[in-house]
């Protein structure tokens, strides 16, 4: 049996995707694209490793949610009092379980990344697979350069998430093809006429390379060592004097690059599960000449007492979209400790929350915000507040509520103001998206 990892490059930003979900984050069912690809790839070899490259911001948010859907799967099997669970691990080459999971403080580099996503052996199928995330880097090849320090295996195969339907009689050929070449490549040939300028190329001497690809460790390492940048593996060994080897890839192993090529997808479609968060926050008042709730000003003889602009409207919601997306909260992401948020606006807080979300396939169902204050009197700007957070959220169900608390404590006496969010989250619904890009 070869001795071979896996590495998955999905940290791309998706820039010339058009969407504002990343198209790693695309869902095929409940999972995530990249979870997706890993645990296909991984069924047709017993890879010793499998390393996910992602977006150095993600990597603790990956492993919450891989953690979270391998804990989910391994319920569901032991309901239906099977061993599915442990089928799918020990074919996708996983091992489960997690260290400091929640742990968002934890230094992360290049330097002394290691995995945290690993448990029994027994548990899980086999003593020698693990599953890894590595932090991503300023571009495909420092993202492979981050994840090769992970690798020991002899034989490495690197695949992008964007090629999501991947055959295992591709992966077996790359194998078979191995012995005599150090960097072994799936091509298409070339049917159209194709011009350099003005002057026609052979097309018989052209080849469109595909991933994945299979190359010797070593001499992958090797070669990226220098500054030059290559767009593929082997370009990368072919220029360190590797043997190059090319077999005949499949037209179905398309790249995701632009939205319109998700009509060509085959996959099933996202989960209809719809994910609810809350959120609480207060602040305290002192004398001053005015307040933010709901991203509007209201003036008054009070001022919020807070680190930020206090808009405690705005900070139950932000907690409620992370309680729902399984981002932590508030104070993990813009923490009290950081001088740069003195004074922030916490519409800019919710814009990169919606941002970050979305990005990671999520859409907004509707928003339900109550805010709770015997003084000032805000009734007047609630449409206000309604119409300004339905414009960052991107969506028209937004519900602010006013009440008081009859004068009974600490808001009752105007000491603070206090405020509830309730919202609810689904998948990024990508085939609906396919379907009208080929109605155009």
């Amino acid at each position: 049996m070869k001795d071979i990892s896996l590495i998955l490059l999905a940290a791309g930003d998706s820039s010339r995707f058009e969407l504002p979900v990343k198209k790693q984050w695309l869902r095929v069912g409940e999972l995530p694209l990249w979870q997706y690809v890993a645990q296909s790839i991984a069924r047709a070899h017993p890879f010793k490793k499998i390393i996910i490259a992602v977006n150095e911001e993600d990597v603790n948010y990956c492993e919450r949610l891989y953690a979270c859907s391998l804990a989910s799967a391994r319920g569901e099997s032991a309901e239906r009092g099977t061993s599915e669970y442990k089928f799918q691990s020990k074919q996708g080459g996983i091992e489960c379980g997690a260290d400091d999971l929640n742990d968002a403080s934890k230094p992360r580099s290049a330097e002394n990344f290691k995995a945290q996503v690993e448990c029994d052996a027994d548990e899980c199928g086999s003593a020698n697979l693990k599953f890894h995330f590595a932090p991503g880097g300023a571009n495909r090849q420092s993202s492979l350069k981050n994840a090769l320090q992970l690798v020991e295996s002899e034989l490495v195969l690197v695949s992008d998430v964007a090629r999501a339907q991947i055959s295992p009689r591709t992966i077996d050929a790359l194998i078979a093809a191995s012995a005599d070449a150090d960097c072994i490549s799936p091509y298409l040939g070339v049917n159209d006429t194709t011009y350099l300028g003005e002057d026609v190329v052979k097309r018989e001497e052209l080849r469109l390379i595909q991933t994945p690809q299979l190359s010797r460790t070593a001499l992958l390492k090797k070669a990226l060592e220098g500054s030059e940048i290559f767009t593929d593996d082997s370009a990368a060994v072919g220029s360190a004097g590797g043997r190059l080897e090319f077999i005949k890839g499949e037209a179905g192993a398309l790249k995701i690059t632009r939205a319109s090529d998700l009509a060509a997808l085959n996959l099933k479609p996202c989960s209809r599960d719809i994910f609810c968060g809350t959120g609480y926050d207060v602040h305290a008042l002192e004398k001053g000449a005015g307040i933010v709730l709901g991203g509007v000003q209201i003036p008054c003889e009070f001022a919020l007492i807070a680190h930020s602009d206090g808009d405690v409207a705005i900070h139950a919601l932000i907690d409620a979209i992370c309680g729902a997306a399984m981002l932590g909260d508030i104070g993990e992401l813009f923490p009290d400790s950081d001088a740069n948020l003195k004074g922030a606006d916490s519409k800019e807080l919710l814009r990169k929350v919606m941002r970050r979300v979305r990005g990671y396939g999520y859409e907004l169902v509707n928003a339900d915000i109550t805010i709770i204050a015997q003084r000032p009197k805000i009734g007047a700007y609630k449409a206000q507040m309604q119409e300004v957070l339905s414009e960052i959220l991107n969506c028209a169900r937004v519900n602010v509520k006013a009440t008081t608390t009859e004068g009974l404590g600490f808001t009752g006496r105007s000491e603070g103001i206090a405020a509830q969010a309730a919202v609810n989250l689904k998948f990024y619904d990508w085939q609906k998206h396919a379907a009208k890009a080929q109605d155009v």
